[in-house]
């Protein structure tokens, strides 16, 4: 499986294009803010000629779904979340005020589907294990690619540290709870992709991550 990362919009996160030699794709986070950004996207997308199977949406926080309108249209590809974000998906634009973003002009399409816990998205030869992990924000979810031990894990988890809990339908306790119930048990050489910054491992995060032993006491 080919891994691509383009950090996107001025909170740079991580939407991350996965494809296989099938030349079917998913896009994990759609977003892209800028032209370039989009640009970068689909040149990568043509090139390869590739067939956008799914949009997968790991949480709707405003950054994490900026480009969702946009990679609709342009992929027209089905739109996947937890049911339990779309009140906060719903309410972008007016949390777009609180990051001091003017989000009038973008659009939110509704979810074509509601993904959750034990469902598996499968495109070409590859299968993502959707994982609920509430803490971060409603509607969270981690995506687990078995076969090679990849994770996709949105905010739940940075190098060295953790996604905030203090924002609407955050809960450090239950943040703590997903990282211990669903990431810990997983083999330690998993390889860990957060939704902004650069990748880790498990292994380096139970070492090094002071909220992994936290996780452990909770």
């Amino acid at each position: 499986m080919d891994i691509r990362i383009f950090p996107s919009n001025f909170l740079q996160v991580n939407t991350i294009l996965l494809f296989d030699e099938t030349g079917e794709a998913v896009i994990i986070d759609p977003g892209m803010a800028t032209e370039e950004e989009k640009h970068q996207l689909v040149k990568l997308v043509n090139d390869r000629h590739l067939i956008v199977k799914y949009l997968i949406v790991t949480h709707p926080h405003i950054d994490h779904t900026l480009g969702c309108g946009w990679a609709v249209r342009t992929f027209a590809a089905p739109l996947l979340m937890h049911e339990a974000g779309l009140p906060v998906y719903e309410n972008n634009v007016a949390y777009g005020v609180a990051f001091n973003m003017d989000c009038t002009k973008e659009d939110f399409p509704q979810p074509d589907q509601f993904i959750k816990e034990g469902d598996r998205i499968v495109f070409g030869q590859q299968e993502l294990q959707v994982m609920e992990t509430p803490g971060h924000c409603a509607g969270s979810v981690i995506l687990y690619h078995e076969a090679e031990r990849r994770l996709f894990v949105g905010d739940l988890v940075f190098q060295g540290s953790v996604g905030r809990s203090d924002l609407p339908t955050g809960d450090h306790e239950l943040l703590l709870e997903s990282i211990r119930k669903k990431v810990m048990p997983l083999p330690d050489d998993t390889v860990i992709y957060p939704g902004h910054g650069p990748s880790t491992t498990l292994r380096d995060e139970k070492l090094m991550n002071p909220y992994f032993r936290m996780a452990l006491y909770n």
